[in-house]
């Protein structure tokens, strides 16, 4: 049985992957609720085909690419998703189909439809193909029979078989006749549909599935909105500097001189080299905060302006 495997923190590993072998896999990762909001209690698994020429094609909105920002995506505060994946996974054998012969008084269906939800590889004719598919234009659905006999077709699923609704199915309608992906209205022309066999989705990795390596927590003084690089002289010393301000360190490489840090909604890269400023917004009992943390702020035009150990200035200012 195929087990998933990590795609890395960057990426790498699933890149590495479907670089030696492209083709279809199986990808698991956090149930999308919106713009910078995902669900880590939701896990969602879905086949994606990556091509020969890095070309993706995929069911999600948010993975349109092999880039790091789609492969291990970042919430609103910052919190890392890495994906899984496993594979690669290949069609099987054809195992019959279903074809719709319109008659004088409607229409009536020839085959059989697979009587078991759940995931299997189809193909429908040339004239209206799935949109979800690879060079043979095989591509795979999940089927769920409902209760009045009907039959609904998803392109993602949870991995205790349940069909969900990621926003971006891939197919056009309609969908849920009693033909599934046969169109047995007319208007598109998909009157066949060849399926070649089930997809057994690999069992669950370890939980828990996604930790959240980002606390929750805001710094100590609640700064609400910055994000910035800054050139440092010694990175070890800055780094215990802006930790001491509650920022938390989420990647660093201390070979190639950068780190980068984030806290309630600031992102910070500290880099070797030259100095540079930074502004923020923060609460009004800033001052009291940093004094009871040994330091000491001046007062300013701007605002407060505290002075980190490489002579950055940090103005800090009352929010609007």
């Amino acid at each position: 049985m195929t087990t998933w495997k990590t795609v890395g923190d960057a990426g790498e590993d699933f890149r590495t992957a479907v670089r030696a072998q492209p083709g279809w896999y199986w990808l698991l990762r956090p149930h999308q609720e919106g713009p910078g909001r995902y669900d880590g209690a939701t896990p969602v698994v879905c086949p994606i085909h990556v091509f020969a020429d890095g070309r993706v094609s995929s069911p999600l909105a948010d993975l349109r690419s092999l880039g790091e920002d789609q492969l291990s995506p970042r919430d609103a505060r910052g919190v890392r998703f890495p994906s899984y994946f496993a594979g690669p996974i290949r069609p099987g054998r054809s195992s019959g189909g279903l074809r719709v012969e319109r008659t004088s008084d409607g229409h009536r269906m020839e085959g059989e439809f697979p009587s078991v939800p759940g995931w299997y590889w189809c193909r429908t004719n040339s004239e209206a193909p799935l949109l979800h598919v690879d060079e043979e234009a095989i591509g795979p659905i999940y089927l769920a029979r409902e209760a009045g006999g009907s039959i609904h077709v998803w392109s993602t699923a949870t991995l205790d078989g349940q069909p969900i609704d990621v926003g971006e199915l891939g197919f056009s309608e309609p969908l849920t006749s009693e033909g599934g992906v046969i169109d047995q209205s007319g208007e598109l022309g998909r009157v066949a549909v060849e399926f070649f066999g089930a997809l057994e989705v690999p069992p669950s990795p370890p939980a828990p599935l996604w930790r959240e390596d980002i606390p929750e927590r805001p710094p100590r003084l609640q700064l609400t909105e910055g994000r910035t690089t800054l050139r440092v002289a010694d990175l070890a010393r800055a780094r215990a500097f802006y930790e001491k301000l509650g920022f938390v360190v989420r990647a660093t490489r201390p070979e190639e001189g950068w780190a980068e840090l984030r806290g309630g909604g600031l992102e910070l890269r500290l880099v070797t080299g030259r100095g540079a400023a930074l502004h923020f917004t923060s609460n009004a009992e800033a001052r009291a905060a940093l004094q009871g943390l040994g330091l000491d702020p001046e007062a300013d035009p701007e605002g407060l302006v505290l002075t980190d150990p490489d002579g950055h200035r940090i103005v800090i200012r009352a929010p609007t």
